[in-house]
């Protein structure tokens, strides 16, 4: 005999939303050949000190891989530049920049108890019309990157759905 559980609550509670402000999303598509020079081109800005906030991957049936990486915006510019100096040619359409965005992001007791707690937050930013740039899950974290200008309209949405600790 097999037991299953599931953890559920009407209201999903969270240890508090955080944010970062002033970043830019740039995102490339890369290829095969191309990959392990993307690869240390960002080992070496981060050794610069210039630092991934967020770093997602997808593949990609057409040019591979396609990534995208948080930076503050101060670096956004120099990201692009380098990106699109070793992608060639094709680059103007494989490196793309989206900016002012912020990351969002928050974790739960019980995320990996449960299901829906995803649909639970894109849902209730998609009902407010909040465009979603990026977005990436983990066992016990949701992480979005979205626009500046939307990111105190988002968390007032998000606490439809999620229990914030009391100050």
């Amino acid at each position: 005999m097999e037991t299953i559980a599931v953890y559920w609550e009407s209201r999903i509670k969270t240890y508090g939303f955080n944010e970062v402000s002033g970043l830019a999303h740039v995102q490339a598509a890369i290829g095969m050949d191309r990959m392990a020079a993307v690869g240390l081109a960002v080992r070496e800005m981060g050794e610069e000190e210039i630092p991934m906030r967020f770093v997602l991957g997808h593949c990609s049936y057409d040019y591979g891989l396609c990534v995208g990486l948080l930076v503050q915006q101060q670096w956004e510019e120099r990201m692009v530049g380098c990106l699109r100096e070793i992608l060639g040619e094709a680059s103007d359409e494989a490196v793309q920049s989206t900016s002012p965005v912020g990351l969002l992001f928050f974790h739960g007791p019980h995320f990996g108890d449960r299901y829906g707690i995803a649909d639970a937050a894109f849902g209730k930013l998609a009902e407010k019309g909040i465009p979603v740039i990026a977005a990436g899950c983990s066992v016990h974290s949701v992480y979005m990157v979205l626009p500046e200008t939307r990111m105190e309209e988002a968390k007032t949405s998000l606490t439809e759905a999620f229990d914030l600790p009391a100050p």
